[in-house]
């Protein structure tokens, strides 16, 4: 990220979010709070696929959870096929501050894209 000051980051896949982040959480959260203006929240969600209305939920309540709390070894929501196998992907949230909640929410995506009209 120092050496491309130009990339921004999205949020995009909860269950990978969750399963990396989670297994090392103080360089995660360090990480988060330097490039706090350089990553935006995102999903990988999309609209024209059916998902009931649980699967929409686990991936906001994962990141929600990595995100906000500080919750050590809270399994996934959903199923993460790349971990069903080993016992599954757990949460450790990163805790982060709310100066840094609003930037990651919304504040970055206004300040980089702008305000629709």
């Amino acid at each position: 990220m120092d050496r491309f000051p130009n990339i921004v980051l999205d949020t995009a896949s909860s269950r990978w979010m969750a399963r990396e982040l989670s297994k090392n959480v103080e360089p995660a959260r360090e990480f988060m709070m330097k490039y706090s203006d350089r990553v935006l929240f995102g999903t990988d969600l999309a609209s024209y696929r059916e998902m009931n209305k649980s699967g929409y939920e686990g991936r906001y309540t994962a990141q929600k959870a990595l995100w906000e709390s500080s919750t050590q070894g809270r399994p996934l929501p959903f199923t993460d096929p790349d971990t069903e196998k080993s016992g599954g992907t757990i949460i450790n949230g990163l805790d982060l501050p709310i100066s840094v909640l609003r930037k990651l929410y919304w504040k970055n995506a206004i300040r980089i894209y702008g305000m629709p009209e």
